[in-house]
């Protein structure tokens, strides 16, 4: 698997992943993303672990646990600054750490910060055998689990506007996404528990539920569709990948989810839906800013790392090393790893520059690059 071209691109992603190592945890980038993301810290711990830099990880888990609500609810941001400020192109430091529990315009909850934290503790005590860790801290990760029961409705998740990572496009329901990263928690807390011998039993059957629900109401036959609706049929790429790798697509599914993707997409940084949107599912400021390509028709790389083990998971070795290194030419080419691309350029215009470096794509990419290295 080893070439220059992807060394280099591996010393890239690495650098920029430890860059945004800050007091507390992760941030997600340096520049305006310079808080914490829950959903970017919690993917980028994947490299972090890859790479033994444990301790980072260990602080970033601690510092949403230390600001877990009395509900069980993980905040979505942990803001270091003033971030209407920050947009405004003035940055100033708070003085104490500020969580936020809902999205940036305070409509709904955001849904997707618990099941990634549950994910991510699993993957850091399969790691570091750091028992004593879960120990003294599962009934706060129970809690969290738990936390998303209260959102259900009719056997799913139900999420309000702009409540996942597609935080851009005006859409509620049954949104894919969410309730596959639903199913990866509750499959994590499973593994969870039985290190802590804790009765699992109830966890394991409302997997099972969801699981046959997702394949029941999402599945369109060629793929499993954004959200719930009977008029529109919009390909989610997140949440297609990760029921390739939670177990959720059966392999004639997941067969089906790539043949899409190589037939519609490029399969290396792949927008996070397809088609687009219609655009009136875009607010207002994303037509100003010429973004609304933004969850739609801009690439992340992020995405594509992510297909890249769904295809190592499938036993498509070679598609799944072509995919890293196509991935390791736009990295390379740049010297940075940006947040979103158009084509094989990185998104800037007057009002939208791309974030540099964006620790989501980094540590995924470091994530991929040494599970493609462990099959070599």
């Amino acid at each position: 698997m080893q070439n220059e071209l992807l060394e280099k691109a591996y010393e890239i992603s690495l650098k920029s992943l430890r860059e945004c190592y800050s007091d507390h945890g992760i941030i997600a980038g340096k520049r305006k993303f310079d808080d914490y993301w829950a959903r970017d810290a919690l993917f980028a711990v994947l490299g972090s672990l890859a790479v033994n830099d444990q301790s980072i990880v260990r602080s970033t888990l601690n510092l949403f646990l230390n600001h877990q609500n009395t509900k069980g609810q993980l905040p979505r941001r942990i803001d270091r600054t003033y971030v209407g400020l920050k947009y405004a192109g003035i940055k100033i430091k708070r003085k104490s750490l500020s969580p936020r529990y809902t999205n940036s315009l305070f409509l709904a909850k955001s849904l997707d910060q618990n099941s990634l934290f549950v994910i991510a503790v699993l993957s850091y005590i399969k790691k570091t055998r750091d028992y004593e860790y879960l120990d003294r801290n599962f009934s706060k990760i129970k809690a969290a689990m738990d936390w998303n029961f209260l959102h259900y409705k009719n056997g799913l998740i139900y999420e309000g506007l702009f409540a996942n990572w597609e935080d851009t496009v005006i859409k509620r329901g049954h949104i894919l996404y969410t309730n596959v990263l639903n199913y990866g928690a509750l499959m994590a807390f499973v593994d969870l528990c039985k290190l802590v011998n804790y009765n699992y039993s109830e966890y394991k059957e409302k997997a099972e539920s969801l699981k046959e629900l997702i394949n029941e109401r999402f599945w369109n036959g060629k793929y499993y569709k954004s959200w719930i609706s009977k008029k529109e049929d919009i390909f989610c790429s997140a949440g297609n990948i990760l029921a390739i790798l939670y177990n959720i697509a059966d392999e004639k599914k997941a067969v089906l989810i790539q043949k899409y993707i190589k037939s519609n997409l490029n399969g290396v940084s792949l927008p996070s839906s397809y088609p687009r949107h219609n655009l009136w599912r875009y607010p207002l400021p994303q037509h100003i800013k010429r973004t609304v390509d933004y969850h739609g028709g801009f690439s992340w790389l992020w995405l594509g790392c992510l297909n890249s083990i769904a295809l190592l998971k499938m036993g498509m070795k070679k598609d799944a090393e072509n995919s890293l290194n196509k991935i390791a030419e736009v990295i390379a080419k740049h010297e940075t790893v940006y947040e979103v691309y158009s084509g094989d350029k990185a998104v800037n215009n007057l009002l939208f520059k791309s974030e540099a470096p964006f620790t989501w794509s980094a540590g995924l990419f470091v994530f991929a690059y040494n599970k493609l290295k462990e099959a070599s």
